[in-house]
C-alpha cells in the first residue's frame, strides 16, 4: 500500500477499496466455546489485572482531554501508545495553544518531528505523514464550536451511538480505516473521561496487529489454504489494506465469541488481548512463561500465559505457530 507521502489521505481511501472477500475465505474462526475451553473463567479472572493506564489527560478539561485522545488515536500506528500518549501529555502541557483547531489544520512535520523525536524507532516518527493526519483532524474539528460536541448533547447527555460514528467519519483520518480500528480505540479511551462515562460500550472490536498475532497463534484464526498459510509466513512481503481488512474482520468475530462465551464487555476483552500480546505473546520472543518484567501485571494470578492451556503454538509445537507473525502492512489504520 503507498505511504501517505505518496498519496494524500484522501485518494487513499478510494485506494484501500472494500474487505478482500478472497482472503477472507482462505482463514476459518474457532468455534467458541469449544472442548476443553476454559475462557469463561480465564477471561474474568486476568479482566482483574489488567494495568491502569499511566497516562490521564483529564487534568487539561474535557475538551483538551477529548483533542488529546482523538490526537493519541488518531495517529497511534507503528508507534508505541506509552511513548505516544506520554508525548502528547508532555506536549500539550508546555504547549496548550497547539490542540486549538486551527492551530493544528496548519500543523508541521517540524512540530510533529518535535512532539515525537525521542522516539527509538526513528524510522517510525513518520513525521510528514502524521502532519498530514493531524491536519486533517484539525480542519475537522474546525466544524464544531468545541470538540466536546462530537460526543454529547448541551445537556451533557451522550450522543446515540449512530450520530456519534457519522461525526466521526467525516473526519478522514479515522474514515480511512476500512475496520474502524482507530474509532473503535479512540471510544474505548474516551470512557476514562467523566463525562463520557458510558461511551466504550458504543464501541466495536479495535483489531490491531497485536491482535492478529495473538490470535493466529492461539489457533483461533487458522489459515485453510496454502495461499493463507503462505500469506501469514511470509513476513517480508507487505500485505494491502484490504487484504489485512479481511484479517482483522475475522479476528473482531472471534473477539465477539469470547465476549458472549465470557460475558465480559467488547471493551474489557479488547483490553486483555492487547495487554496479553503486547506484554506476553510478543512479536519476536513469546514469553510464555512469564519470565519478562512486561508479564508481571499477570504474575499475582498467573505462572504462564493465561491461554496457555489452549494455545495451539504452545501445546503442539509441530504446527511451528510461535513463530509467526502478523502480516506487514504499513499504512496508517493497523
Amino acid at each position: 500500500m503507498p505511504r501517505l507521502r505518496e498519496k494524500s489521505i484522501g485518494s487513499k481511501i478510494a485506494s484501500c477499496g472494500l474487505v478482500s472477500s478472497n482472503v477472507k475465505g482462505c482463514f476459518s474462526i474457532c468455534d467458541i466455546p469449544f472442548l476443553g475451553c476454559d475462557f469463561a473463567t480465564v477471561y474474568p479472572a486476568v479482566s482483574s489485572l489488567i494495568p491502569e493506564e499511566k497516562v490521564f489527560f483529564a487534568e487539561f478539561g474535557i475538551n483538551m482531554a477529548v483533542m488529546c485522545e482523538i490526537i493519541c488515536s488518531a495517529i497511534c500506528h507503528q508507534i508505541n501508545w506509552g511513548f505516544l500518549r506520554e508525548s502528547v501529555y508532555n506536549y500539550t502541557k508546555e504547549n496548550p495553544d497547539w490542540l486549538q483547531p486551527c492551530n493544528l489544520s496548519v500543523i508541521g512535520s517540524k512540530r510533529v518531528a518535535i512532539l515525537l523525536g525521542a522516539y527509538h524507532k526513528k524510522e517510525n516518527i513518520k513525521a510528514e505523514e502524521r502532519a498530514e493526519i493531524l491536519r486533517a483532524v484539525g480542519k475537522w474539528a474546525e466544524q464544531y464550536k468545541e470538540i466536546k460536541d462530537v460526543f454529547l448533547e448541551g445537556s451533557k447527555a451522550l450522543k446515540h451511538q449512530k450520530q456519534v460514528y457519522l461525526s466521526l467519519q467525516k473526519c478522514i483520518a479515522f474514515s480511512s480505516d476500512p475496520e474502524g480500528k482507530k474509532i473503535n480505540l479512540l471510544l474505548q479511551k474516551l470512557n476514562s473521561i467523566s463525562d463520557l462515562c458510558g461511551i466504550g460500550r458504543y464501541a466495536k472490536p479495535a483489531i490491531d496487529y497485536h491482535l492478529l498475532r495473538l490470535y493466529l497463534r492461539r489457533g483461533l484464526l487458522r489459515a485453510r489454504t496454502k495461499y493463507a498459510d503462505m500469506y501469514v509466513r511470509s513476513p517480508g512481503v507487505e500485505r494491502k489494506e484490504n487484504t489485512v481488512a479481511a484479517l482483522r474482520e475475522l479476528c473482531a468475530k472471534i473477539l465477539r465469541k469470547i465476549s458472549l462465551c465470557t460475558d465480559q464487555s467488547i471493551l474489557t476483552i479488547n483490553q486483555i488481548e492487547w495487554q496479553v500480546a503486547r506484554s506476553v505473546c510478543q512479536r519476536e520472543c513469546p514469553d510464555c512463561e512469564l519470565k519478562g518484567a512486561g508479564a508481571h501485571w499477570l504474575k499475582p494470578e498467573f505462572r504462564k500465559c493465561p491461554f496457555h492451556h489452549t494455545c495451539i503454538a504452545y501445546n503442539y509445537p509441530t504446527e511451528d505457530l510461535m513463530t509467526v507473525k502478523e502480516p506487514v502492512y504499513k499504512g496508517t489504520s493497523y
